[in-house]
């Protein structure tokens, strides 16, 4: 749809090949990541026009790469409800992940939020892309927009294979 568009979720209107792709993040440090709650009063949040709804604009950005280091497209998720969903590390069940909720957004040191692959703009466009070796870059709050005590481990790379029929390949971290 427009709003799709407008949002740089895909490069155009009409049927579109994506590549789907789950994130989490995680708080790994020693304070809270603490947005708040959407609103016009809270400078993290944009009215989003389209959508009707405040959004995290830019916070997650995504590119894709090709074998000579060209950034060949570029993707992006604005709608966010940032929250603990559980304990960081999996096997951890002491951590108290149930602080942050969609109305009053964060995550808590040692919890982790899920964004599944199912997700609207959880993918990338690859429409028109050529078959071959990519890489897949992942950067949350690239821009450095939301005050961080790290932003060094804000990304991920992942290399897949983009072959010529429906599926693509995710070849690992």
């Amino acid at each position: 749809d427009q709003c799709l568009l407008n949002e740089g979720c895909v490069t155009g209107l009409g049927e579109r090949r994506v590549v789907r792709f789950g994130s989490r993040m995680g708080n790994l440090g020693t304070a809270a990541f603490d947005l708040g709650a959407p609103g016009a009063e809270n400078p993290y949040w944009t009215l989003d026009s389209c959508h009707e709804a405040y959004e995290l604009e830019g916070f997650a950005h995504y590119e894709l790469v090709d074998a000579a280091g060209q950034v060949v497209l570029t993707g992006a998720k604005n709608g966010y409800c940032v929250r603990d969903s559980e304990p960081w590390e999996l096997d951890v069940p002491n951590v108290n992940c149930y602080s942050y909720d969609c109305n009053g957004q964060g995550i808590t040191p040692g919890c982790a939020d899920n964004y599944g692959s199912e997700l609207q703009c959880q993918w990338i466009d690859i429409t028109g892309v050529s078959p071959g070796a990519y890489t897949l870059r992942v950067r949350i709050n690239a821009s450095r927009a939301i005050p961080e005590l790290d932003y060094t481990n804000n990304g991920v790379d992942v290399s897949l294979e983009i072959g010529r029929g429906e599926f693509v390949v995710l070849l690992g971290p």
